[in-house]
């Protein structure tokens, strides 16, 4: 991964989402590079899940469907509200995102070191992210080796996130109809 990425990318995501932090960063990063399969207990879990957050949600087509976790879109994710919006399948994106959930091999070293990088961007002023909150998440990631974690509260409580992680193999495979949405996108 280069700079260049993660720079363009940390750039998108503190645009379109405010209230985007030092820990909201390190979510970002962590699904970039070890997926969610923490989150699949088993299928039947995660479907109903997923089921009852789509129920659960207003769906609205004005939302951007695909938000790149990577510069080339291997990694996305795909929000629930304008997924909704658009009727689909839920069956598709359930196992596009199980299909995508495992790390691959060398994900932690490639994670760590990112997210390492950052902590220097950061201190050197190349990315716009509080200091002495990336300090403040780094130790507690450092004393918990590395956990997955969730969005910050006033992320949370601002842009109300509901997604799925996932590979863009797996996605375009299940859900074609997504791939206008890739070819459309400009950061």
């Amino acid at each position: 991964m280069q700079d260049s990425d993660i720079l363009k990318i940390i750039g998108f995501h503190q645009k379109i989402h405010p209230g985007f932090s030092a820990l909201d960063a390190y979510k970002l990063i962590y699904q970039r590079h070890r997926g969610t399969g923490h989150l699949i207990l088993d299928i039947d879990s995660s479907r109903k899940h997923l089921l009852d957050e789509l129920e659960h949600i207003t769906p609205d087509n004005s939302v951007m469907l695909i938000e790149p976790l990577r510069e080339d879109f291997e990694v996305v994710r795909v929000n629930l509200v304008p997924f909704k919006a658009r009727g689909l399948d839920p069956e598709m994106l359930l196992g596009s995102f199980i299909e995508s959930s495992e790390p691959s091999e060398g994900a932690l070293d490639s994670f760590t070191d990112e997210w390492m990088n950052l902590i220097w961007m950061v201190k050197n002023g190349l990315v716009n992210l509080n200091l002495d909150d990336m300090e403040k998440v780094n130790q507690i990631v450092l004393d918990n080796d590395y956990p997955p974690m969730h969005h910050s509260e006033k992320y949370t409580k601002m842009n109300n996130p509901s997604y799925r992680i996932s590979r863009y193999g797996p996605l375009i495979t299940t859900l074609p109809e997504i791939e206008c949405d890739i070819k459309k996108f400009k950061f």
